[in-house]
């Protein structure tokens, strides 16, 4: 199988970049707050950063709009992976940031990429669809072409746990990683394999790898 279809879909705020640290970081700097970005972190997407909703808002778009994001810390081992494997498989980056609305999100995310020297051949901006819409609609592209999806090979990484479990359950994904955050535990599809450290990712797909030549 050819490198073109075999596919990487690496989401980015909080599976490349340590988005929760750098939006707690920022409202501690800007509200002198002392919260621990770790205990932040909930069991919910919306970091508890103990504010009235409408002051949680207006903080994380100013932090949207600031340029912080440029400078946000990658998370260990993420660029090493995808070094390790981007001779190999295809590497499409997604992300739900609001570039529609504020399309400086875009220059900030290139930007920061760029920065860090993380590898990707393309990102999708999927601020509309879901991930599984995304998904459909390509394999609907990639039959109209008189292709299947049985020629691909599709991974992906999220920390999501109900959109790592629809991708999953969709069948169009072979596996999904999911890296450990306090608020995506639970109950997962058999195909979602869970990982603290991309460490655990590099043994595994070097050996598939490996394998395969």
């Amino acid at each position: 199988m050819t490198r073109s279809k075999k596919i990487f879909l690496i989401d980015i705020d909080n599976t490349l970049a340590h988005y929760s640290k750098g939006l707690t970081e920022f409202a501690n700097r800007a509200l002198r707050m002392h919260i621990d970005w770790t205990k932040g972190i909930n069991e919910s997407e919306r970091l508890n950063l103990g504010l009235p909703d409408y002051l949680y808002d207006t903080v994380k778009l100013t932090y949207r709009l600031s340029g912080e994001k440029l400078y946000l810390e990658p998370i260990e081992g993420a660029k090493d992976f995808i070094d390790m494997i981007k001779q190999h498989y295809k590497i499409l980056l997604w992300t739900a940031r609001p570039v529609d609305e504020y399309p400086v999100l875009k220059e900030f995310t290139k930007g920061w990429l760029n920065k860090n020297e993380i590898y990707y051949d393309d990102i999708i901006w999927n601020c509309k669809l879901s991930r599984l819409q995304e998904l459909e609609n390509w394999v609907k592209e990639i039959e109209y072409k008189g292709e299947s999806i049985k020629d691909y090979e599709v991974y992906a990484i999220e920390d999501q746990r109900n959109t790592a479990n629809s991708m999953a359950n969709s069948g169009i994904v072979k596996e999904v990683f999911l890296i450990d955050w306090i608020y995506n535990m639970g109950e997962t599809h058999s195909n979602v394999y869970r990982f603290s450290k991309y460490i655990d990712l590099w043994k595994y797909f070097m050996d598939k790898i490996e394998y395969e030549k």
